[in-house]
């Protein structure tokens, strides 16, 4: 049988299922600090010059002041170091080293786990950053924190990578929309219960000393969770794949014996798919290009609207914890209807209604009042939010869908990075005035809603396996894969010859 069909008799999304994705779910809420984490690490406390305390604008004095004094609210990299005023930007600079680190980490670990395996990588690159960030407690110098955060963003690149895809490969189609939810969701559950530990820990070094801990604990999955069995049977490693999705039918309640067909398209005979592959064939080529730029727009608007947004309050724990609540009606969204209309139309459709909310911020002075803000605009930007945070969700769901198991994590992970690239420049856009920065983040959202126009619809579709898989249609496949054998040809043959023609002659 192939796999599918195997799939769904071992039980698609029974015990087992719900197990791993439940655990791999959870693994979000710890990697929440790793992605966040400057936002408490790096705040600046109040602060005041030694030698004037009475100045209001410390920043403005001259000659510059040489020792400043800090609140007692909180400790931070800011008052450890002293980054602030001229210096302010050093903070800046940390979270682009860990962006870069992990858009690097996405491009190589998903070329790992698609060569080594999904499991090898998520069990390594966890216990790293766990004892990354454990060590992190001790550094005493700037620089040494910035070359620590960058190995951090290249390590959670490759457990972003392997966590998504060890999920949503071991359960059918139908629930796989449910399933990519769920890691938004318990990412957003992330960012509320980090801001709770953050307000209750006020000490930079002890914060990150206790979100580290979880981490260790995700090394035990290794008890309950195997490798991707449609992984080892894109290798052609039949046997091992057979032999977890029969432990999967038996934690599943499911008396089967699984007997798999090899794969005939040549992903057995060619198991190490290189990046190369993304450009050889004109499909993969296209439809690369443009989960490219999809996944760079998800990125460039999200955080461009989240740091462009300003603030709700002045408590920035609140505020934190506010912004995570926000992202879940998206969430919400991508489950109810995403399954119903299509994820093409779906993606499109928040992608025209996200980008057109931008492009509307633009009239503000039509709606503002005598105040200034409108309440419009907050309602505008919120929107916003909301249809970007779907289009995040269902970018993963629907990328998974169209590459092919030989090339998905190598994908996921060129896609990943393009998310990555968006994260960087979007402080840069958030910085070019009003306009401009809305301007831009309107045009991306809705150029990507036409470009997503472009690609096939993959709700009800098995997970293609091989590259030809993508390239040729299926009716077609199934026409060129037939075989001819030999009893085949000798039937048409004496067909043939029974044949009674008027003239006596038998012409082909």
């Amino acid at each position: 049988m192939d796999f599918e069909t195997a799939l769904v008799k071992v039980g698609d999304f029974g015990f087992q299922q719900k197990l791993q994705v439940g655990l791999l779910t959870l693994s979000q809420v710890t990697l929440t600090p790793q992605l966040i984490g400057l936002v408490f690490l790096g705040a600046t406390p109040p602060f005041t010059c030694k030698d004037f305390p009475n100045e209001q604008d410390p920043c403005s004095l001259n000659p510059p002041c040489k020792e400043y004094e800090y609140g007692p609210q909180f400790t931070s990299i800011v008052s450890e170091w002293n980054l602030v005023c001229g210096d302010a930007p050093a903070v800046g600079h940390i979270q682009s080293y860990f962006m870069i680190g992990v858009l690097l980490g996405s491009v190589i670990f998903g070329g790992l786990c698609d060569s080594f395996g999904r499991r090898k990588v998520f069990l390594y690159s966890t216990l790293t950053i766990a004892t990354i960030t454990c060590l992190s407690y001790f550094i005493q110098s700037y620089y040494v924190f910035c070359i620590s955060r960058f190995i951090d963003g290249f390590l959670t690149g490759g457990m972003i990578m392997s966590t998504y895809v060890l999920g949503t490969e071991c359960i059918a189609g139908s629930y796989r929309v449910i399933c990519g939810s769920l890691y938004g969701v318990f990412f957003a559950v992330g960012i509320v219960l980090f801001s709770l530990e953050a307000y209750f820990i006020n000490n930079w070094r002890h914060l990150m000393l206790v979100t580290s801990f979880p981490l260790y604990l995700l090394i035990f999955m290794a008890c309950v969770i195997p490798e991707s069995p449609r992984w080892l049977y894109s290798q052609g490693r039949i046997s091992e794949a057979e032999d977890i999705l029969n432990v999967i039918a038996h934690r599943n309640g499911n008396i089967v014996k699984v007997t798999l067909e090899v794969n005939k398209e040549g992903s057995a005979k060619n198991p190490n798919s290189t990046y190369s592959d993304f450009f050889r064939t004109p499909i993969i080529r296209k439809q690369i290009l443009i989960q490219i730029f999809l996944w760079f727009s998800c990125s460039f608007v999200y955080y461009g609207l989240t740091m462009s947004s300003g603030n709700l309050g002045k408590n920035m724990y609140l505020n934190v914890a506010l912004s995570g609540l926000s992202e879940l009606p998206g969430y919400f969204l991508c489950v109810v209807f995403i399954d119903r209309v299509g994820r093409r139309t779906f993606l499109s459709s928040c992608f025209l209604v996200g980008g057109g909310a931008c492009i509307g911020m633009l009239l503000k002075p039509f709606y503002s009042g005598v105040d200034g803000d409108s309440v419009i605009v907050i309602y505008l930007a919120m929107v916003g939010k909301l249809c970007i945070s779907a289009c995040f969700n269902t970018a993963y769901i629907y990328s998974s869908e169209l590459l092919p198991t030989v090339l998905r994590n190598s994908g996921l992970g060129v896609c990943s990075a393009a998310a990555r690239v968006g994260g960087i420049v979007a402080p840069i856009a958030a910085t070019m005035g009003f306009n401009s920065t809305y301007a831009l983040f309107g045009g991306a959202g809705l150029l990507s809603g036409f470009l997503v126009l472009q690609l096939p619809e993959t709700i009800g579709r098995s997970l293609p396996e091989t590259i030809e898989d993508v390239e040729i249609p299926p009716k077609v496949q199934h026409a060129v894969t037939a075989e001819v054998t030999k009893e085949v040809v000798a039937a048409m043959e004496e067909k043939l010859s029974m044949l009674d023609y008027p003239d006596g002659n038998e012409t082909a």
